[in-house]
């Protein structure tokens, strides 16, 4: 919700600020769908913001999923 309010305020993209923006750096990585299980058993916390397929990469948010570029256009 914060990200919402500040992208409002300084009239950037939520989408953008969420990819792109400095400041509140947290570790954005990727991994196999069926590492999943022991991902979840190990005490770090951690939040699924999307899946990367074969033929795109979806951002999740507001329980539905959004495709986004893949950073190379």
């Amino acid at each position: 919700d914060g990200v919402k309010v500040v992208s409002e305020k300084l009239g950037i993209p939520e989408k953008d600020m969420l990819m792109d923006w400095g400041g509140e750096y947290e570790l954005l990585f990727t991994f196999d769908r069926k590492d999943l299980d022991r991902i979840t058993d190990t005490e770090v916390q951690f939040h699924i913001i999307g899946i990367i397929t074969e033929d795109e990469c979806l951002l999740h948010r507001d329980e539905k999923y959004e495709v986004i570029g893949d950073g190379r256009d």
